[in-house]
């Protein structure tokens, strides 16, 4: 997986991009791209410029001359400093789409320094009204879901503490309350963030173990997530849910 990439994010010198505040955006906002240089073969790159374009877009495409920001007076031979920021506008879509920010640097003679992309998800404007004035039945034995009833509320939810017939669960445990819940046709989405979420006797199948279980802490990895696409029109049609899903 990502073989292909492996020399432009293993390089010697790599360009480091990141989207302010979030990688997701409804059509029309604004955002800022800010890239970094990090750099140990100790080229230089002043005098040369930033090439980018948004994939499958026209019109967003652009050049950037490198620049030394922060109050650098003077280009590092190595390290990663800032070289350039990019203001980006979400185009109109017709519906949730995943685009790719492309990003090449050249130096002062033409030469391509470095290569990467970033995602970015853009999403029509008729997706600021979906969840308003829908009812979720926030059930939270666990206490992890902290912070969740506000922020549910403050894009439009009605949050109740009981289940209620047509309302959405947002549940963080999986237990006798929630699958009859489901047995009465409510919908729920388990949000499995605490090793009780789903444990050996809940039936499922699957359980959460602690990450030191045996011994291992497996700190190389911290989770897998993705999704059925035909059950979620309304996101991207891209399986996994990457950090545009980050809040």
């Amino acid at each position: 997986m990502y073989h292909k990439r492996l020399k432009e994010i293993e390089a010697q010198d790599m360009l480091i991009p990141r989207l302010r505040l979030r990688t997701s955006l409804r059509e029309g906002e604004a955002t800022a791209l800010s890239v970094a240089f990090s750099s140990f073969s100790g080229v230089s790159v002043l005098g040369g410029k930033l090439v980018w374009d948004l994939e499958g877009i026209e019109d967003l495409r652009g050049e950037e001359p490198v620049r030394l920001l922060y109050k650098l007076d003077v280009e590092p031979k190595c390290g990663s400093y800032p070289i350039a920021q990019l203001g980006i506008a979400a185009p109109p879509v017709a519906r949730p789409w995943k685009h790719v920010i492309q990003l090449k640097l050249r130096d002062a003679e033409g030469n391509v320094v470095a290569r990467n992309s970033q995602n970015i998800d853009v999403a029509p404007a008729i997706s600021r009204t979906l969840g308003k004035g829908t009812t979720v039945w926030l059930y939270d034995p666990l206490g992890s879901a902290i912070g969740l009833s506000l922020l549910l509320t403050g894009i439009g939810c009605r949050v109740v503490a009981q289940p209620e017939p047509g309302a959405l669960g947002l549940v963080t445990r999986w237990n006798p309350a929630v699958l009859g819940f489901l047995h009465d046709e409510g919908r729920a989405v388990l949000v499995a963030t605490h090793p009780k979420s789903i444990t050996v006797t809940s039936g499922l199948g699957l359980w959460l173990l602690e990450r030191n279980t045996n011994g291992w802490w497996v700190d190389w990895r911290s989770s897998k997530t993705w999704f059925v696409p035909e059950h979620f029109p309304s996101l991207p049609d891209t399986i996994r849910f990457d950090y545009e899903y980050e809040p």
